[in-house]
């Protein structure tokens, strides 16, 4: 069988989790099939083109789009940029043309385009889609609102007003590293943004994404909270397939346990520093729990640079039991290989 997995990213160039996933199965399912990989990265190039290759037994094709600030700040200006890529449309259309598929397995379409399951449907492909998140339900990924307080649902309006303030936060902070302070900018840009993004678009959204979650064959999702969310959102549930994450356990056979030379119970965050993920709200915890009792190694690749680092590094200064470990390798077999070779 010809498989061809879509992905937001892929190693070596990005090693967050979805695309962590995405490696492991793939090379699970290269054991017998043949399988594709079609992902994006920004690369100094002129103009958007694919390029293929081979590698560990997968046929990637990267799309490589060209990494100008200017057009990509101008771009986030638009809400349908957002979800919408004409370009990337074209060059996978052509793509399968040429490499025929016999199923397209959607991991993500951030960054690429969701109306990449409209040309699969065209092409009478099956399709297979992953829920990582909400982003077919939240123009903001996660189902938090800017201020990151928990979001209830999607309705438009709402989230045109939120998406804005977002949008408008990450525009002057980029701008910020241009010397250019955000009270100058950040009211400004929420006025431009509003002017080209009414709510009818974020309404337009929601029933454009809605009708592609309909168009794949089946939906796959890993926590059964998000089936109950996304079939309360109108998926049917005869669609909905829940699926945990799988992991090569293989890998922990020879595994021997470190002497950690503390008596203290050592608690471990694993993942990215961002603030969505509440590394603040674990920290906040600790903040309370005894020294000589306990031990919190967070474990993760940092921008040391940015206010939200910033801020947890100024909070723990004082304290001993809680520790920023920074980024650690993968121990798995290959991909470690894999990444060192990139």
């Amino acid at each position: 069988m010809r498989i061809l997995q879509v992905v937001h990213g892929f190693p070596p160039k990005q090693r967050a989790g979805t695309e962590i996933y995405t490696y492991y199965l793939s090379k699970e399912l290269a054991k017998r099939h043949e399988v594709h990989i079609f992902y994006p990265a920004f690369d100094n190039v002129k103009r958007i083109s694919l390029n293929s290759f081979e590698r560990e037994s997968l046929i990637i094709h990267e799309v490589k789009i060209p990494n100008n600030k200017v057009k990509r700040l101008w771009n986030l200006l638009f809400f349908e940029n957002t979800y919408m890529n004409k370009n990337v449309e074209e060059i996978f259309r052509r793509l399968l043309k040429e490499i025929n598929p016999d199923i397209i397995h959607f991991e993500h379409l951030i960054g690429l385009s969701a109306t990449l399951i409209n040309v699969a449907k065209k092409f009478n492909i099956p399709s297979v889609l992953t829920l990582h998140d909400y982003w077919f339900m939240c123009p903001n990924i996660q189902l938090l609102r800017y201020d990151y307080t928990i979001c209830e649902g999607s309705e438009p309006n709402k989230c045109s007003a939120c998406w804005i303030k977002k949008q408008s936060k990450t525009l002057s902070g980029a701008l910020n590293r241009y010397y250019i302070p955000k009270a100058l900018t950040e009211k400004p840009l929420q006025f431009i943004l509003r002017a080209f993004n009414s709510p009818e678009k974020f309404k337009e959204r929601e029933n454009h994404m809605k009708s592609l979650l309909l168009k794949v064959n089946k939906i796959i999702v890993p926590s059964k909270f998000l089936r109950e969310v996304f079939t309360g959102y109108g998926v049917p549930k005869d669609k909905v397939i829940y699926s945990e994450n799988g992991y090569n356990l293989e890998v922990f056979k020879e595994f021997k346990k470190k002497d950690k030379g503390t008596d203290k119970i050592i608690f471990g965050f694993v993942g990215g520093i961002a603030k969505h993920k509440g590394v603040h709200v674990l920290i906040d915890a600790f903040m309370y729990v005894p020294e000589d009792k306990a031990e919190l190694r967070i474990y993760g690749n940092y921008n040391s640079s940015s206010k939200y680092v910033k801020e947890l590094l100024e909070k723990i200064k004082n304290k001993k039991n809680i520790k920023f470990v920074g980024r650690f390798e993968d121990s798995c077999v290959g991909i470690h290989e894999y990444w060192k070779e990139s």
